[in-house]
C-alpha cells in the first residue's frame, strides 16, 4: 500500500517509516498537518494515511476533514496519547477508520493494516508479490520490470530462458510462469541438470525402454512424457553435457522424444520449456562446451535475474516475509534490535535471497525474549558488516553524518536512480550530485532509463 504518516515527533515519523518500509509498503511523511494535507493532494493514489491528532497548526482532526473531502475512499488512522470520548465520536463522524492509542502497539498496528488491505481486496496472504503467495516479493524497480517482463511472456508458449545468480529466486520464478500461463492446470515438472550424473540425465529426461541399458528392468518414461501438456522447467541448463544437448536441441525444434533403446516411432510431446543458469552460456558456446544453436532456442525471451545486492528495497520485505514464516502460528514474529536490522539490511549476500532466509530461519530459532540481537545471525554476516561509523562530536559534523544516511537511503530506495532520489529528497539532481561527489557516496544509474 503506499501509506502517508503525518507527525510532529521525528522520531515517531522515523519508526513508522522503518516500520512500515519493512512490511513492503511505499511511505511518504510529513512533519505538520499542512504540509500533509498538501503531499496527499500532491502524491494523490494513497491507501493509507496514519496522523497524530495534537500537532502545531492544524490538528489531525483537521487533517482527517480536509483528507476525507479531497479523497471520500481514503482509510484514515489517528493517533493519540490523549484520546477522550468526545475527541473518539467526532472523529468517527468525519470518517477515520480507527484509532491508535500512544505509545503505538506495532502488532496492532500490523492487525489494522492487515484489516485495511482485506477491505481494500488485498489479501496480505496471498499478495502475488509476497512470500505468502507465489514466494517473490518485487518492491525495488529492478524486480517490478523483470515481472512485468515475465506477465507478459507468461501466457504465450514462448520458450523462456532465466538467467542470474544462485539463490536469486529463477525456480520461484519459473513456478510463477507456469501459474500464469494456459497451462496451469497441467504438471509442472522440474529437472536439476547439475544434479544428474552424465549416465543418468538422458533416461532422466527422454526415458527408456526395458533392457536399454543393465539395471532398466521395466520401460520409463522420461521428464518431457511426464510433462506433456504442461512446463518444463531444466535449471542449471548450462550443465548438460554436449551428447545430451543434441537430443535436447531435437525435442525443442521437432517436438518429439525417443526414449533410450526404442527402435519404433518417436513420441509426441507438448511441452513449454523454461531454463535457467547461473553461468554465461554465451561465453559457453565460444568455450565450444554449449552449443550455438541450442542456445538460440533457449534465448527466445531472456530475462536477467538482478542479484539481491543490486534491489536492496526488496530486503526490509524480505526480512519480515520470512520472519513471519518463520514463526509458529498464532505467535508474533520476533523483534530485530537496532544493531540486528543494520546487520542485515547492510550484508551484501552473495548467496542472494536464500541465504537471506536462512540467516532469517536461523535468527527465528535461537532468538530469546521474542528479540533478535547480532548473536543469533549467521557469523558470515556479522564479520562481513563495517561497524557503525563513530557518532560526530561537532553540530555541523552531525549535520553531515545525517545528511549522508538520508542520501544514501534515497538511492538504496530508488534503486540508485539519481532523478528519483533528487526528488524524494527535495532537492535538484545538480545538487545531488554534488552532495555524491562530496561523501564519496556513488549511484549505479543517473536517470529514470
Amino acid at each position: 500500500m503506499r501509506i502517508l504518516v503525518i507527525d510532529d515527533d521525528d522520531a515517531q515519523r522515523r519508526m513508522l517509516r522503518g516500520f512500515l518500509r519493512k512490511l513492503g509498503h511505499e511511505v511518504f511523511d510529513a512533519g505538520t498537518g499542512e504540509e500533509g494535507v498538501a503531499l496527499a493532494e500532491r502524491e494523490g493514489a494513497l491507501d493509507l494515511v496514519i496522523s497524530d491528532i495534537r500537532m502545531p497548526g492544524i490538528d489531525g482532526l483537521e487533517v482527517l476533514r480536509r483528507l476525507r473531502a479531497m479523497f471520500p475512499e481514503l482509510a484514515v488512522l489517528l493517533a493519540t496519547a490523549f484520546a477522550t470520548y468526545a475527541q473518539a465520536v467526532e472523529a468517527a463522524r468525519a470518517g477515520a477508520w480507527d484509532y491508535l492509542a500512544k505509545p503505538l502497539d506495532l502488532d496492532d498496528l500490523r492487525v489494522k493494516i492487515w484489516k485495511i488491505e482485506g477491505e481494500l481486496g488485498r489479501d496480505v496472504g496471498e499478495a502475488s508479490d509476497t512470500p505468502g503467495g507465489d514466494g517473490f516479493i518485487a518492491e525495488s524497480p529492478a524486480m517490478r520490470d523483470v515481472l512485468a517482463l515475465l506477465e507478459r511472456a507468461a501466457p504465450t508458449d514462448a520458450t523462456i530462458l532465466l538467467l542470474g545468480e544462485s539463490g536469486v529466486g529463477k525456480n520461484v520464478l519459473a513456478e510463477r510462469i507456469h501459474e500464469r500461463s494456459k497451462r496451469a492446470d497441467a504438471t509442472f515438472g522440474v529437472v536439476s541438470c547439475a544434479a544428474l550424473p552424465e549416465t543418468l540425465i538422458e533416461s532422466e529426461l527422454f526415458g527408456h525402454e526395458k533392457g536399454a541399458y543393465t539395471g532398466a528392468d521395466r520401460a520409463r518414461d522420461g521428464r518431457f512424457e511426464a510433462a506433456d501438456g504442461g512446463t518444463l522447467f531444466l535449471d542449471e541448463i548450462g550443465e548438460v553435457p554436449l551428447a545430451t544437448q543434441v537430443k535436447l536441441l531435437r525435442v525443442l525444434q521437432e517436438r518429439v522424444v525417443e526414449r533410450i533403446g526404442a527402435s519404433g516411432k518417436p513420441i509426441n510431446v507438448d511441452v513449454r520449456i523454461i531454463a535457467a543458469t547461473n553461468s554465461d552460456l554465451e561465453a559457453a558456446v565460444d568455450a565450444g562446451t554449449f552449443r550455438q544453436d541450442l542456445f538460440y532456442r533457449l534465448n527466445v525471451v531472456a530475462v536477467e535475474v538482478p542479484p539481491l545486492r543490486e534491489r536492496r528495497a526488496d530486503i526490509p520485505p524480505l526480512i519480515d516475509a520470512f520472519l513471519r514464516s518463520h514463526t509458529p502460528e498464532g505467535q508474533a514474529p520476533p523483534a530485530l534490535d537496532e544493531e540486528a536490522e543494520r546487520v542485515l539490511l547492510a550484508h551484501d549476500y552473495p548467496g542472494n535471497v536464500r541465504e537471506l532466509q536462512n540467516a532469517i530461519e536461523r535468527a527465528a530459532i535461537l532468538a530469546q525474549s521474542g528479540r533478535i540481537t547480532t548473536m543469533d545471525l549467521p557469523p558470515a554476516l556479522t564479520r562481513s558488516t563495517p561497524p557503525p561509523s563513530a557518532p560526530a562530536d561537532t553540530l555541523p559534523a552531525a549535520v553531515e553524518d545525517l545528511e549522508r544516511q538520508y542520501i544514501a537511503e534515497a538511492l538504496h530506495e530508488t534503486d540508485g536512480v539519481q532523478t528519483r532520489a533528487a526528488e524524494r529528497l527535495g532537492i535538484t539532481e545538480r545538487n545531488l550530485r554534488y552532495k555524491l561527489q562530496k561523501y564519496g557516496l556513488t549511484s549505479s544509474r543517473d536517470s529514470t532509463g
